[in-house]
């Protein structure tokens, strides 16, 4: 469909609105319309427009609805992973702490504890429910992306004003307007 503009936390030079927006929690899907899986493929296309990111979830791109599109390995479009309503059942493993940052927190990153391994029930874009265990990177990407639509940012969880550290790799990179 189209690539969106992603919008930026007021850390990173978006507005107050757009904050706010990032910060509200979204609204369930309660079915599969034209409408949602046209903000499937517009998440999709954004996502493949950055060449290093992972996830993208519905409310970066200016949409309330709890939708995210992850792809771990970004090799193949095909293995993109469609989360609907997703909800973690289980959090498991060791608390790990490591690095993240956030299309909506254009160039900064900062140090997140999370658990290593989780048990997400979703549907996917066929609107079937699945249920499925992530463990290391791809658990801390679906707990990022599920925050996302909890109207939580990565810096809600550390102190931003000392923790926050300049991501170079998004040097190389616009935000595609």
């Amino acid at each position: 469909m189209a690539v969106r503009r992603v919008i930026q936390s007021s850390l990173t030079g978006g507005s107050v609105s757009e904050d706010k927006f990032l910060h509200t929690m979204t609204m369930p899907v309660e079915r599969l319309s034209d409408d949602i899986h046209d903000l499937i493929l517009d998440l999709r296309d954004t996502l493949w427009a950055y060449p290093f990111c992972v996830g993208l979830s519905a409310p970066q791109i200016g949409d309330p609805h709890s939708v995210s599109v992850i792809n771990f390995k970004r090799e193949n479009r095909n293995e993109d992973l469609v989360l609907i309503n997703p909800r973690i059942v289980e959090l498991g493993g060791k608390k790990d702490k490591k690095r993240e940052s956030c299309m909506s927190v254009w160039g900064k990153m900062g140090d997140v504890e999370r658990r290593d391994k989780i048990i997400v029930e979703f549907y996917n874009q066929c609107f079937e429910i699945v249920q499925m265990e992530f463990q290391g990177f791809n658990s801390r990407v679906i707990q990022h992306e599920i925050d996302h639509l909890l109207g939580i940012l990565y810096f809600d969880k550390i102190n931003k004003e000392k923790s926050l550290q300049k991501a170079d790799f998004f040097d190389k990179y616009e935000i595609i307007e």
